[in-house]
């Protein structure tokens, strides 16, 4: 093998090892719950939390199908509720592309992204200040992050180093046909 090529195969063999893609992978809360007024649901990690600002406060909420009774709310209070901590799977810090779809007859919008300022805390407003009582909604909320990436544990990649050394050593010893 010519030292040029040895060269080439030694440089682009660490390339391929170093370098791997980041590949995205997809994240959802279902948020089910009925409304009667304005509340904001806040989602940190694997926790959630009613901050409640005009009405009736929310009651039940379902969380990808797990239950759980808000308590420490009232109407107009502009009061945060107890902590939920089972929201699975839990949103990681290194999320983005969030986006929400709901059924109810107002809005749910997406008030505030996740960031180091915030404490990665996503704010989710429910509005249902159209008259009529409560109404059902029907929220899924989604995001995507950096899938895991496999790394070489570091004796694997001493020993893949040590090979690919010997192999250009050896390449570039040979004689030039």
């Amino acid at each position: 093998m010519r030292p040029r090529a040895a060269g080439v195969l030694l440089v682009g063999a660490l390339l391929v090892f170093s370098s791997s893609p980041v590949l995205a992978e997809t994240g959802s809360v279902r948020v089910i719950v009925n409304i009667d007024g304005l509340s904001d649901l806040l989602l940190s990690g694997n926790t959630a939390q009613w901050h409640h600002l005009q009405y009736s406060p929310p009651q039940e909420t379902l969380l990808n199908g797990v239950s759980w009774v808000p308590t420490g709310l009232s109407g107009f209070c502009n009061c945060l509720s107890d902590v939920f901590g089972g929201v699975t799977p839990a949103i990681p810090q290194t999320a983005t592309n969030f986006g929400v779809t709901w059924s109810g007859r107002g809005t749910v919008t997406l008030e505030q992204l996740p960031s180091a300022l915030n404490s990665y805390r996503l704010r989710v407003r429910f509005d249902d200040l159209a008259p009529g009582g409560a109404d059902l909604y029907n929220a899924l909320i989604t995001f995507e992050y950096p899938a895991p990436v496999p790394v070489m544990g570091g004796q694997s990649l001493a020993l893949l180093m040590v090979l690919l050394l010997g192999l250009g050593v050896v390449a570039l010893r040979r004689p030039a046909a």
